[in-house]
């Protein structure tokens, strides 16, 4: 019989698979432990309280960047006042919830298509525009390394 950690463990890895698809080829490889996959979707996420304690009203829709077995990366309109939250990662078929610790958080430029780039030396005061006339929105991109997971909160 399984414990609940090693259930939850398979769970967690299961549900990365099934949204970052089969592994590609090694041409490509980054420098980090996994590679990372677009994930360019919407998810929820909640600040981690200190108490643990957290419903299904404290969480709100974020849009995703990226993914890897180690984290995940959004996109938020404003420089979070946490530094630790609960992702609830969802695929077709299940729902998990992952406690996060933020590690990165810069700002970037995010195009109507999708793109997103570094706002680092790019004027504020200026409107930057993509080649088919989309303006891009200034938004913080937070990078997160997963630490931990807990059952779905009430």
């Amino acid at each position: 019989m399984s414990s609940p950690e090693i259930q939850s463990d398979a769970q967690f890895y299961n549900l990365i698979y099934q949204i970052t698809g089969t592994p590609r080829d090694k041409e490509n490889t980054e420098r980090r432990r996994s590679r990372r996959h677009p994930f360019l979707c919407k998810q929820r996420i909640a600040p981690w309280p200190e108490s643990g304690k957290l419903s299904q009203a404290d969480f709100i829709e974020v849009r995703c960047h990226d993914l890897n077995q180690a984290g995940f990366s959004f996109l938020l309109p404003a420089r979070p006042q946490f530094t630790s939250l609960v992702a609830a990662l969802t695929s077709a078929t299940e729902e998990i919830y992952i406690i996060a610790k933020i590690t990165r958080c810069a700002e970037v430029l995010v195009y109507p298509s999708g793109r997103v780039e570094p706002a680092e030396g790019r004027s504020s005061h200026v409107s930057y525009r993509e080649p088919g006339g989309g303006i891009a929105e200034r938004m913080f991109q937070l990078g997160c390394r997963f630490t931990g997971r807990i059952a779905r909160p009430d």
